[in-house]
């Protein structure tokens, strides 16, 4: 039996303090990358899965709905998070607390929380360990990058252009196809080198048993 008094208690996210109109339509991403850096260690805990301990993302997820759309979600608003990795769940976990910016409050609806935190955050953790977001300053812009893109606002001083270019530039999935494609033409060289070392050493064979 698991005992509960071993794993911290599901964080609550509350209405922010400073009202969303103070910050007038749109924000600067280095108030979200700070915010995102400094996540609280409840919502960097070992999520629940099945009977095991831990933090229930369900109740975090639902709250977040609340938070970001006025309302109680509905139960077709949610989706089943049983199946979902370790990796994904915990950056299910950070996301909300980057939600929990007053930025966002009033801003979305249930339908793209829901997206982003199936499908957006599902394609991340398949690429990035959860850790990585609130430490790694390139893998933080991305996530809040995401983030803005998934509920459809914008980034401050940004063209539509420019955020779309720099998410490009810095998306895991491009990121790892690049590492792939390096590595596949360093093997390529490699054996290249080695057919042509192996044809050079046995020109002299060849031409000594020439009659």
């Amino acid at each position: 039996m698991t005992n509960s008094a071993a794993f911290p208690p599901t964080p609550a996210i509350s209405q922010p303090q400073t009202p969303p109109a103070a910050y007038d339509g749109e924000i600067e991403l280095a108030l979200l990358i700070e915010h995102l850096e400094a996540t609280p260690p409840s919502f960097l805990a070992l999520p629940r899965r099945g009977r095991a301990g831990g933090i229930h993302v369900d109740a975090v997820l639902a709250d977040v709905i609340v938070l970001v759309t006025g309302q109680e979600p509905s139960e077709d608003q949610l989706f089943p998070l049983e199946e979902l990795s370790s990796n994904h769940l915990r950056l299910i976990l950070i996301s909300s607390w980057l939600l929990s910016h007053p930025f966002f409050a009033g801003r979305g609806d249930a339908g793209r929380v829901a997206w982003l935190a199936s499908y957006e955050l599902g394609s991340l953790a398949e690429l990035v360990e959860a850790d990585l977001v609130t430490r790694d300053p390139e893998r933080a812009e991305e996530l809040c990058r995401k983030v803005l893109g998934g509920l459809g606002e914008p980034v401050a001083n940004e063209t539509a252009g420019e955020s779309a270019d720099r998410l490009i530039a810095i998306d895991s999935s491009r990121r790892v196809r690049l590492i792939r494609e390096s590595q596949e033409r360093v093997h390529r060289a490699e054996q290249v080198a080695a057919a042509m070392a192996a044809g050079r050493a046995r020109d002299p064979v060849a031409r000594f048993h020439r009659p």
